[in-house]
């Protein structure tokens, strides 16, 4: 049996619709963005970590080019997917669809299911 399988599994066991329809959806978006989707989100990756190997080199230096400076500021002509003081679960981007697509709808489908289950739990009473 493989992960999704047994993911499913759990799933079924669980007796709200509305959970069990958002955790559905947050394992398919999961395997576009690591599946599916894995070249796109592997050279993002890269992109980011080329990036902040940049940002290190530059801010050792004494003098920099605006060109350098620009790196170091995340100039905003250029795009990349998480902002400097962003993670992956948090980008701080005012779009985090720009340029990668399903990782938007991953974030949105994530946040969805975490509100569900940090609901409280409702009464009968």
């Amino acid at each position: 049996m493989n992960a999704r399988q047994q993911i499913e599994g759990l799933l079924c066991e669980c007796e709200d619709d509305v959970v069990r329809a958002a955790a559905a959806n947050l394992l398919d978006k999961f395997e576009l963005v690591f599946g599916a989707d894995w070249e796109t989100t592997l050279a993002n990756l890269r992109a980011l970590d080329r990036l902040e190997r940049r940002r290190k080199s530059l801010s050792a230096r004494k003098t920099i080019s605006l060109d350098d400076l620009r790196v170091l500021m995340c100039h905003p002509t250029r795009r990349f997917p998480i902002a400097p003081s962003g993670t992956f679960l948090e980008p701080g981007l005012a779009d985090e669809s720009s340029n990668w697509a399903n990782r938007g709808a991953l974030l949105c489908s994530y946040r969805t299911l975490k509100a569900l289950l940090q609901k409280p739990e409702q009464s009968g009473s």
